[in-house]
């Protein structure tokens, strides 16, 4: 008959056998050191959507009991078109370059005839706030609400809410009267720039709002949701614009640079916004490292991806050695006896 302190001895190496096989197979698409092994590694920077790119997030988790969840999470976004994952990774975009590239959030304002008693913290936070529901209002309806000037007007007057009066809040000709722009946006032509280049469009929108400065507050953010609205209406990404200080030397309407320039620059947002789509898995953090380097922010990306293997890589080992010392010395103890 088989003693307690045997059974135990057994238990314990059986748990350890099970353990060393799965991780074996959980961590095997970051372990491969072959040909086929680094081709993989080369696809998981690249296609989230193969079997090797789960079983490496996996890995890259550094729990084999998150593949299931890792798997789960990778579909849902991949098959959820337009569906909650991929709003919220919008919106996140938004929020992470959009509200940063305000000056108002960064800094406050300097509106004496608005500012009352409220501290340069006190305005950020409201805007913040602000900018983050009106944000998420666009990304929501973003196939329904129309390019014109009652939307421009809406998105105005959410983003200024409490931070001016009321009466004032969402006046379109408060500085300047911009119907040229509102009766443009009808016309055939931007109707077929639209459809030939929605992200020429948008940039041309932003350029436009920001230019006329017709709102007494928020014109800049009004400017970047209502070209956001017009990416996102095309299915596209929203704009990933790079640190205010980049933004406002090449991007702003004001900024001294050539038309071409800017919308150059726009175009090089609209395609790292693309990119934290795809890369859903990656922190934004990836795609502002090297915010004026598109190749360099995909390098960064890349690097983070190998960093993670490798660190992967390294805890799969550690376990299987714990696993391999826990079986021999069960195995040794019941030899013994």
């Amino acid at each position: 008959m088989v003693s307690a302190e045997r059974a135990c001895l057994i238990t314990i190496s059986a748990v350890s056998l099970v353990a060393l096989v799965g991780l074996g197979d959980a961590f095997h698409g970051a372990i491969a050191t072959n040909a086929d092994g680094a081709a993989s590694v080369a696809r998981v920077a690249t296609n989230r959507r193969s079997p090797v790119s789960l079983g490496s997030q996996a890995a890259i988790a550094g729990w084999a009991g998150d593949a299931a969840r890792l798997a789960r999470e990778s579909a849902a976004f991949e098959s959820a078109v337009g569906g909650t994952s991929k709003r919220v990774r919008a919106l996140e975009i938004m929020q992470r370059s959009s509200l940063e590239v305000s000056r108002t959030v960064s800094f406050g304002r300097n509106l004496p005839e608005f500012q009352g008693g409220w501290t340069a913290a006190a305005v950020s936070d409201l805007a913040t706030d602000n900018f983050t529901r009106t944000a998420a209002w666009v990304v929501e309806r973003a196939h329904e609400l129309p390019l014109n000037l009652d939307t421009a007007t809406q998105i105005n007057e959410r983003l200024t809410r409490g931070l001016i009066p009321d009466g004032v809040a969402g006046t379109v000709t408060y500085n300047r009267n911009p119907s040229a722009l509102y009766d443009w946006l009808a016309s055939a032509e931007a109707k077929d720039l639209e459809r030939t280049d929605p992200v020429a469009l948008a940039s041309r929108v932003h350029d436009l709002i920001g230019a006329y400065d017709a709102f007494p507050d928020g014109n800049g953010r009004t400017s970047r949701l209502m070209a956001d609205l017009v990416l996102l209406k095309n299915d596209r990404a929203p704009a990933f614009y790079t640190g205010i200080d980049d933004y406002f030397r090449r991007g702003n309407a004001r900024a001294s640079v050539s038309k071409g320039e800017r919308l150059a620059y726009f175009r090089e947002a609209v395609e790292r916004g693309e990119a934290a789509m795809r890369e859903h898995h990656l922190p934004l953090d990836a795609f502002v490292e090297h915010a004026g380097d598109a190749r360099a922010a995909n390098q960064y990306a890349l690097d983070l991806e190998r960093t993670r293997l490798r660190a992967a890589v390294a805890y799969a080992r550690t376990q299987i050695s714990w696993g391999i010392g826990v079986f021999r010395a069960n195995l040794s103890r019941l030899t013994v006896r």
